[in-house]
């Protein structure tokens, strides 16, 4: 026994008391409260009952008290890690937290763990407990009654993992709409995904340590400096309520560690590619305080250049800072404070333009059908001649703050937290993506190109808080209650700016929705004209949820929130119709109220295999239609669905293997679609709440220990949401008229709409966009022995994803996607050397064409084809040094 192992197991413990309970949740207890390591078989634990700990022991003595009568050994391997194993027949335990596991060890253990070629010597590894909090208390994915993706720090970094992508390519059933400069982020799970326009909330909610982040541009965080990502498949909205329509993911931080730790990394590869990472933690004062501090760089140039001005395309600038702190002035108290920092700048949008196909009017192609070009065949990308002022592309400015006290009371747990998010976000690209600028047309006669620009500027500001009070989990009947509040202010400015130097003089143009430009002249360029809306959101609910256990195997439980919600609006200036402003304290108001509920059922038919069925309804949040002019159509509602699933999980092959599979059924209505407005006067529309989709599916998740430090992870997901018979395209008539053979064939002329029987396009049984129905993942995790104290490791992962429609009538679709990452390295205790292909096929599917409504058509909105591209294939190395 090492120097380390022995003063292990003479210092004091951190905790004065731990209570009589099920044996796996004493030791999660004791790992939490010492930070010791703790490596054991999941059967060793089953069926035992640990005896109370008292005050003041050493860890070795309170290992003896917990596993007195259990007929368990325990052995300190060194200063961080204790093996608790069944003699004589023990087997050592792989350290699979490498290959992409969370340990039993809790929240803050070190990341000080055993070589790799120490801890894998024997055959039959097991894989380690994943602990999940998905449901705001610690838990065993296993016995979670829910369809989870957990990725531990491990598996972050294993597989590259330096944004909310890297996230989706682990996870199967898991999409984000954008593009590559992360703009307009927008995740969906099972297919239902967001295909609105501006103003429309997404269908997942995104957090950090459960604080909700409001603006889609700030959902991928620059700093992956993360203890786990859970992805929570399914509404979740009586959980966590705002807008957990479709699922949830939840960044969980590190917490500071109660050993001093650190890490510093220096990542490098082609196309400027660069990167620096530090962090440290430890305590400040022992036992009292401790504190973690991480900051980070990384750039990227541009994949592409434009050939004929060499203006580069894409790339990024990352700067981020966090910093969390813990107290724990007594056995029964605990007080977090987490701060973020994220000053993030993207290049300009890699975007491609091409040629119409199809929709012939006046001797011309109007639309765009089928698949989409490849990448290879539309290049060069083309970068605008011009330049608009304080235009760089996109980026985002993030400051976050949290607060949680947590108070583990004899009668109960009490959580209370509270959090600030700070984001201003700016987007800015050339108008239509055209070289040579837009035409006009003048009046009189004739054409004009105009270059010019379009962009958007975000200033969010929202505090939220939650009091959660709850009984203590060790008893059959369990319970929650609790309130949550939400506060939210915004400013939106929209900027349109045309060169009208190329302007006639003494002649005016006519914009292309019809009205007359009187604000853009001859001579110079017309900036500044734009757009100002200011909105608030006020959300407040209750919540509530009982668990109860039938019986040994049997557990039924109810979950309910009911939210009451306020926004306004207010139109200061608007940039699209000079003239129709609001007057300030005069425009939008509206409110909502809905009740969430959930009801589950689980039944353990072994330690190792759970059924479960469970029923809940998602709700998304309604908002303003900012161009209405009618009363009646100022608002929209939310979206609703119900998700009825049935799933299993199994622990198979004496723990070397796990197996998780779930089936559900969706029923989604009141969707919010773009109509025509009853105000014929009116050419913006409106949104409203209309048609249905239903979408059934699966998913299938795998995790092996096939042999020692050899691991598979694998996962299926299918989806297919289709429209229902009450879903219509309201405004694609026109252009379907133009395809007789396609979607000419389901035009109708008495559509049921807000105002009355309308021409519209029926939709049954068309595919919503922007979803793919297949996903595939795959990943290989090699780790052996290579030296005395080094080992070699290897990491692959492949995800695909079929085709995506990019509009609702099916017209055109982005074709299937092929993502491979590669790691390969070295490492011991502190040193690691990682060689790295991103996109190790070099495949340049796009993204999408920018929209959930798809191409727009020449006649309408004088536009021209374009698709958002992917960035190729990146390598390189990094190097990292922990402590």
């Amino acid at each position: 026994m090492s120097l380390g192992a022995a003063n292990a197991q003479n210092a004091a413990i951190s905790s004065s008391y731990i209570e009589a309970q099920p044996l796996r949740q004493a030791l999660s207890e004791f790992a939490k409260q010492t930070g010791l390591q703790l490596i054991y078989a999941s059967d060793d634990a089953e069926g035992h009952i640990a005896r109370q700990v008292a005050n003041g022991l050493t860890p070795a003595e309170a290992l003896e008290q917990m596993l007195d009568g259990t007929g368990l050994a325990y052995e300190f391997v060194n200063n961080r890690t204790v093996r608790i194993y069944s003699p004589p027949a023990f087997q050592k335990i792989s350290t699979t937290d490498r290959a992409g596991f969370t340990r039993v060890a809790a929240e803050n253990f070190s990341s000080d763990v055993p070589s790799q070629s120490s801890a894998t010597e024997a055959k039959g590894a097991t894989l380690e407990e994943i602990i999940v909090t998905s449901r705001k208390t610690e838990e065993n994915l296993q016995e979670v009654p829910l369809a989870i993706t957990a990725l531990s720090s491990a598996a972050l970094e294993n597989a590259g993992v330096r944004s909310i992508a890297g996230v989706v390519a682990l996870t199967p059933g898991l999409s984000v709409n954008g593009d590559s400069q992360e703009r307009g982020m927008q995740p969906s799970i099972r297919g239902l995904s967001f295909a609105g326009g501006a103003g429309q909330e997404g269908n997942v909610a995104v957090m950090l340590d459960g604080i909700y982040i409001a603006n889609a541009g700030a959902m991928s965080l620059g700093l992956m400096d993360f203890e786990r990502v859970e992805i929570v498949k399914g509404p979740q909205s009586a959980l966590y309520g705002h807008n957990a329509f479709a699922g949830a993911i939840n960044y969980v931080s590190k917490a500071p560690p109660d050993k001093l730790e650190g890490k510093v990394e220096v990542r490098a590869g082609d196309y400027d590619t660069f990167s620096s990472t530090a962090s440290v933690g430890g305590p400040l004062v022992e036992g009292l305080l401790a504190a973690r501090v991480a900051v980070g760089y990384d750039e990227a140039g541009g994949f592409f250049k434009d050939p004929v001005n060499g203006k580069e395309l894409g790339g990024h600038e990352k700067k981020n800072a966090s910093f969390s702190a813990r107290l724990t002035p007594n056995d029964w108290s605990t007080y977090d404070l987490g701060l973020y920092y994220g000053d993030d700048i993207f290049g300009r949008r890699m975007r491609a333009n091409f040629d119409y196909n199809c929709a012939p009017e006046d001797g011309e192609f109007t639309y765009y059908c089928g698949e989409l070009p490849s990448t290879e065949s539309v290049l060069p990308l083309v970068a605008p001649n011009y330049e608009p002022s304080d235009a760089a592309g996109n980026g985002r400015e993030v400051k976050h703050a949290r607060l949680k006290a947590t108070y583990d009371l004899d009668a109960v747990k009490v959580d209370v937290i509270f959090g600030m998010f700070d984001v201003k976000s700016f987007n800015y690209s050339e108008y239509h993506g055209v070289r040579d600028g837009v035409p006009f047309g003048l009046v009189g006669g004739g054409t004009v190109n105009l270059p010019g620009f379009f962009g958007n500027k975000f200033n969010n500001k929202d505090y939220s808080g939650e009091i959660r009070v709850s009984s203590h989990e060790n008893q059959p009947l369990r319970w929650a209650t609790g309130v949550y509040f939400y506060d939210k202010d915004q400013e939106v400015l929209t900027n349109i700016a045309y060169d009208s130097d190329p302007i006639p003089a003494g002649r005016e143009v006519i914009c292309p929705g019809g009205y007359a430009c009187n604000w853009l002249t001859p001579g110079g360029r017309t900036d500044g004209f734009g757009g100002r809306t200011l909105g608030t959101t006020t959300q407040t609910s209750v919540f509530g949820s009982l668990a109860y256990d039938v019986t040994d195997a049997l557990t039924v439980s109810a979950e309910a929130r009911y939210t009451y919600e306020e926004k306004t609006s207010n139109v200061i200036t608007n940039a699209i119709r000079p003239g129709d402003d609001a007057d300030g304290p005069d425009g939008q108001e509206g409110d909502w109220d809905f009740v969430n509920p959930r009801f589950t059922a689980n039944y353990k038919l072994t330690d190792d295999h759970m059924l479960y069925a469970s029923a809940a309804k998602g709700t998304k949040a309604g908002g303003f239609n900012s161009s209405a002019t009618l009363a009646d159509e100022i608002t929209y509602g939310p979206e609703n669905n119900w998700t009825y699933e049935i799933g299993a999980k199994n622990t198979l092959l004496d723990g070397r293997m796990r197996l998780n599979v779930a089936a559900f059924y969706v029923d989604w209505t009141e969707l919010q679609i773009d109509v025509d407005s009853k105000d014929l006067t009116n050419p913006g529309g409106v949104t409203q709440n209309f048609g249905s989709v239903t979408a059934m599916g699966g998913e299938i998740e795998v995790a092996a220990q096939l042999f020692q430090g050899v691991l598979l992870n694998a996962g299926v997901a299918y989806t297919n949401p289709e429209f229902n018979d009450d879903a219509y395209d309201y405004g694609g008539v026109d252009l379907c008229l133009l395809l007789p053979a396609t979607c000419g064939t389901r035009v109708i002329t008495d559509a049921p709409s807000p105002i009355g029987p309308v021409s519209a396009v029926r939709l049954d049984g068309l595919i919503r966009p922007q979803v793919s129905e297949w996903q595939y993942t795959l990943g290989l995790d090699v780790r052996q022995p290579l030296l005395d104290t080094w080992d070699w490791f290897a990491n692959v992962n492949y995800k695909y994803e079929s085709k995506q429609f990019t509009e609702v009538n099916n017209e055109t679709w982005v074709p299937a996607r092929h993502n491979v990452g590669l790691q390969l390295g070295v490492e011991n205790d502190h040193l690691r050397v990682t060689f790295w292909a991103q996109n190790l096929t070099d495949d340049l599917t796009p993204y999408s064409t920018g929209g959930g409504q798809g191409l727009t058509r020449w006649n309408d909105f004088s536009s021209v084809p374009a698709m958002d591209v992917s960035s190729g294939r990146r390598v390189g190395a990094t190097v990292n040094y922990s402590f």
